[in-house]
């Protein structure tokens, strides 16, 4: 999301949706268990803002998270 045409409080209100979204993204991974050999998400995993002046002054959420699963080859 760039932050050229928002104000303080309109930036308050969408990072808090932001994260509210990519919140709801992890507690659907992490529910997942339609494939028995793959977990899905393992911890610890984090969710940490990022901000980025390169990037017309983007801002958002990250996700960092760690998969493991059995490949059958």
């Amino acid at each position: 999301m760039s932050s050229a045409a928002l104000d303080m409080a309109d930036e308050l209100l969408v990072s808090d949706r932001l994260l509210s979204v990519i919140a709801s993204i992890r507690d659907d991974m992490r529910s997942d268990d339609s494939d028995s050999f793959i977990r899905r998400m393992l911890f610890p995993n984090d969710i940490t803002p990022f901000y980025a002046r390169e990037l017309s002054n983007s801002y958002g959420w990250t996700l960092m998270f760690k998969m493991r699963g059995i490949d059958w080859i």
